[in-house]
């Protein structure tokens, strides 16, 4: 398997976790927070996976992958941001106040981010493990253009 295959595959793990989750775990703990998580940020997740699919193509290295990864959460949390105010503006049963639109902003972003990490968390490793039992046998190229050998 090529690191772009991986990579582009591992976009549809926070739609496909949250389902795998609630169809085996039921909808109480983690099973809940993901399905929530989806349920919350689909939308934005969806722009944003089709912004990374493009972003990844155009990157050359397994390296430049890994940095997209690590700067999606980033990418995600305005997105997020801008879904919750869309969807309270259109939201009738509560008023629509600077202060209930703005107020959940910041702890919205921060659930983002950490949601973020722990899937990038998730992809990177088993991406690395992939590499270490030579699933992915590519080299890791660096920023410079040297190649890193897997280790064995």
């Amino acid at each position: 398997m090529k690191s772009l295959t991986y990579f582009r595959c591992s976009l549809f793990t926070p739609v496909l976790l949250p389902l795998f989750a609630s169809s085996f775990g039921g909808t109480s703990g983690i099973a809940f927070l993901l399905v929530m998580s989806l349920a919350f940020g689909g939308v934005p997740y969806a722009l944003l996976a089709t912004f990374l699919w493009v972003r990844l193509g155009r990157t050359q290295t397994a390296h430049g992958y890994i940095r997209l990864a690590l700067l999606a959460p980033l990418l995600f949390a305005p997105l997020q941001c801008a879904g919750w105010a869309v969807w309270s503006m259109l939201d009738t049963a509560t008023p629509n106040t600077p202060g209930n639109v703005l107020a959940p902003m910041v702890p919205l972003a921060g659930y983002a981010l950490l949601f973020g990490y722990a899937y990038v968390a998730v992809v990177c490793s088993v991406y690395f493990l992939l590499r270490r039992i030579r699933v992915i046998s590519e080299p890791l190229a660096t920023a410079a253009g040297e190649c890193v050998e897997n280790a064995a």
